[in-house]
């Protein structure tokens, strides 16, 4: 199979599928290096192809027309999946985490959890992992950009975070 013929297998294949799909596991399937399909997706992505990476792989943005919006968050770090389960449960989809670090500037990490599964498969990582979550770098306070379906949504949500101590706001 040449490349073009593998970037339309691997473009059809993400747009059908609505798990993550890693590209060590495209490599296994069409027999070449990890860095290969890296490359192969890259190029999909200068095509103009909606293909997002996460911690469990590409997936294709299903969701262009939900509205993009910004919320602020602080709290422990066992507090997390709390909070990630908060948002799934209210519609919304978390893109990623962002800290703004004294030294750094911003640093943020993507994450582009949309289910209850991606949330479990990002705690089984964070549990087995001996790093620190971004929050940690700055007292729990975070952002995330999430992707939600109205205006009303995401009041909803904002309200939902504070009501349970995980929202942000400067007194």
């Amino acid at each position: 199979m040449n490349g073009k013929d593998r970037q339309e297998s691997i473009k059809e294949q993400l747009y059908n599928n609505a798990n993550a799909i890693s590209a060590n596991q495209f490599a296994q399937q069409f027999k070449v290096s990890r860095q290969t399909i890296v490359g192969d997706i890259a190029l999909l992505r200068a095509q103009g192809e909606q293909i997002l990476a996460s911690f469990n792989g590409y997936t294709y943005d299903q969701a262009p027309n939900k509205i993009i919006k910004m919320i602020v968050c602080k709290h422990r770090v066992d507090r997390v999946q709390e909070e990630l389960e908060l948002l799934i449960r209210n519609g919304a989809e978390v893109q990623n985490v962002t800290i703004n670090h004294e030294i750094y500037g911003e640093l943020s990490g993507t994450l582009l959890i949309k289910t209850e599964n991606d949330i479990n498969e990002f705690m089984t990582k964070l549990n087995g992992h001996k790093g620190r979550l971004l929050s940690e770098l700055t007292a729990g306070i975070h952002t995330h950009l999430i992707k939600v379906a109205s205006e009303e949504s995401f009041t909803k949500i904002q309200q939902e975070l504070f009501d349970a101590g995980l929202g942000y706001q400067t007194d």
